[in-house]
């Protein structure tokens, strides 16, 4: 019997969701959070985070595989976290994830998005040189494990009529 047909949708997450989010982001090789720290996220004001869930042509939840939350600030986006499914990776799950959280950054007239990531995470880097990411600088031992991190951007076009 053929597999059956499926497809992607992006929601925003919801408390019934973290604990697949938990299972993605330890899955994935992130620095994992706790319950409660994505608990906070959801409550966060500034905060919007969004779940990748596969769903089968008759329109049926599958299981969440991805996930990614952004904050609101002075009219920037800061990416909080983003992760695919290892079992789903390679699929360009990552750059839909992405491209749709940049849209609602730019829904929200923010004017760039900022994040940092790992300076040894060439899948992450590739990602976001491919959306014309450019490095600021470099934070030294940033990650629990002591690894360092980039500090990234990308200043989104400015729209036509806007005066800046």
């Amino acid at each position: 019997m053929p597999e059956c047909e499926s497809f992607f949708d992006l929601r925003k997450m919801q408390e019934k969701d973290i604990d697949a989010v938990m299972k993605i982001d330890r899955r994935a090789g992130l620095s994992p959070w706790s319950r409660s720290s994505f608990e906070q996220e959801l409550s966060n004001p500034i905060a919007e985070y969004f779940v990748l869930v596969k769903k089968n042509k008759n329109l049926q939840m599958e299981a969440a595989v991805g996930f990614a939350g952004q904050w609101y600030v002075a009219g920037e986006a800061q990416l909080m976290k983003i992760a695919v499914d290892p079992e789903f990776q390679g699929k360009h799950l990552g750059h839909f994830l992405l491209e749709a959280i940049i849209k609602k950054a730019q829904a929200r007239d923010c004017a760039s998005m900022i994040l940092e990531v790992r300076t040894d995470n060439e899948p992450a880097l590739n990602l976001y040189r491919n959306f014309n990411f450019q490095t600021l600088d470099v934070r030294e031992h940033y990650y629990p494990n002591g690894a360092d991190a980039y500090i990234m951007e990308l200043v989104f076009p400015q729209q036509i009529g806007d005066q800046n």
